[in-house]
């Protein structure tokens, strides 16, 4: 399936680090007692200060997965809790470990990349002598048709291979006023808790309705036939949605447009030429606005029986968005008529 986004999270962090190297063996001092305990007079011995080596620990970091498997394409940052001190930057190798050594001390380890660049996720470690190494865990966000993990759709056209008796879980990006039909005999799509089923025809069509635009949509797909299926999803915006205007042909026209309740309608217009259009209704019931798509104008909305107005040049798209101020609030649709006309 085309656009898989593979989405990595942090689950869970474990103890650290570590094994103990020193930099240097202090030794013992020598015994500077003299054979005998007669004095030495005029005479005084000094002994050079020993130098109190910098202490650090090795610190092992491995990631995996939920399953044990490990983690390669990942590469995190060892920080200084306090923002002062050594840090440092290391990537997995093919186990999934990395090695770094560190005075001792307070430290937190972020997840600079990970896969689809998860960002900023601290984890904090305290970085001692004889301490075991950290082990970090991540979980596999990779759609895989489950529930938790299903596939996305963001485009109007998606083929997926589909096992005998499987069911995928889907996520429509933008659901609202949509709809979702495929051509396969052997398919069975539920939506909102309701079974669609192929017509005589083998089609199925889904009627995609959500409470906002920003809503997305959630469906099942089971293939119930006994072999594994290549099915082809097809998502159509309703005709006068955002993504699916209706074209307006000429200027001039009365159009009549039935808008849902708490909805809107789009409709498209190209300028042949340039100059002054006007958007005007009689209803006092529109509200309705002009928005150029060339150089993202928006006019003013007409607020019930007035005109609003926009300049454009020949080329320009010009988008007509219809939506109600009032009337009857028990209706499913209310009907604006607008027309649309140009000026110097």
């Amino acid at each position: 399936m085309k656009h898989n986004r593979l989405v990595w999270a942090v689950l869970l962090t474990a103890a650290l680090s570590v094994a103990t190297m020193t930099a240097c063996d202090k030794g013992t001092p020598e015994d500077t007692t003299a054979a005998d305990s007669t004095p030495v007079t005029g005479e005084v011995t000094t002994e050079a200060a020993t130098d109190v080596p910098t202490e650090k620990v090795e610190v092992t970091l491995t990631v995996k997965d939920q399953d044990g498997t490990p983690v390669t394409e990942v590469t995190v940052s060892i920080l200084p809790e306090s923002g002062e001190g050594e840090s440092a930057t290391l990537t997995a190798d093919g186990e999934g470990s990395m090695k770094v050594s560190l005075p001792a001390g307070q430290y937190v380890v972020r997840f600079d990349v990970l896969p689809e660049y998860v960002l900023g996720i601290d984890t904090p470690v305290t970085v001692a002598v004889g301490m075991e190494p950290i082990a970090l865990e991540v979980t596999n966000n990779t759609p895989n048709g489950s529930v938790e993990r299903p596939f996305f759709i963001n485009e109007d056209v998606t083929t997926i291979t589909v096992p005998a008796g499987a069911t995928y879980n889907f996520t429509l990006f933008g659901g609202y006023n949509r709809t979702l039909t495929l051509t396969d005999a052997g398919a069975e799509i539920v939506f909102n808790a309701e079974t669609y089923t192929p017509n005589e025809n083998g089609e199925i069509s889904v009627p995609i309705v959500t409470e906002s635009p920003r809503d997305h949509a959630y469906f099942a797909l089971t293939n119930k036939s006994g072999e594994a299926r290549e099915i082809t999803l097809t998502v159509m915006s309703a005709p006068g949605s955002m993504d699916n205007p209706i074209a307006i042909a000429a200027l001039g026209e009365a159009v009549t447009a039935n808008v849902p309740q708490d909805g809107m309608l789009y409709y498209r217009w190209t300028a042949t030429a340039a100059g002054k259009l006007t958007v005007s209704s009689a209803d006092t019931i529109n509200n309705i606005s002009l928005n150029n798509l060339n150089t993202s104008q928006v006019s003013d909305f007409t607020a019930g029986g007035e005109s609003v107005s926009l300049n454009v040049s020949e080329g320009d798209v010009i988008t007509v968005i219809v939506s109600v101020i009032g009337g009857d609030k028990q209706a499913e649709t209310q009907p604006v008529t607008f027309t649309l006309s140009m000026g110097e």
